[in-house]
């Protein structure tokens, strides 16, 4: 869905993001507006055999954006 703050995708082992902790990883992501937003990585499941994770890519903005 465009404009919604929730995003699934899948992370490889060997993908550029940096851990912080077991649970949050910070990446980078191109933006429209600002062309460099900061997402906060919330990891939901992991499927080691695969090397694939399940997250959900939360916006860390303050405002929202009109639709």
């Amino acid at each position: 869905m465009v404009g919604s703050t929730i995003w699934l995708r899948y992370l490889k082992k060997n993908n550029t993001a940096f851990s912080l902790s077991y649970n949050y990883l910070l990446m980078f992501r191109r933006s429209e507006m600002t062309q460099k937003a900061l997402y906060m990585i919330e990891i939901k499941e992991k499927t080691a055999s695969i090397g694939y994770c399940f997250i959900a890519l939360k916006k860390n903005t303050k405002k929202r954006l009109p639709k």
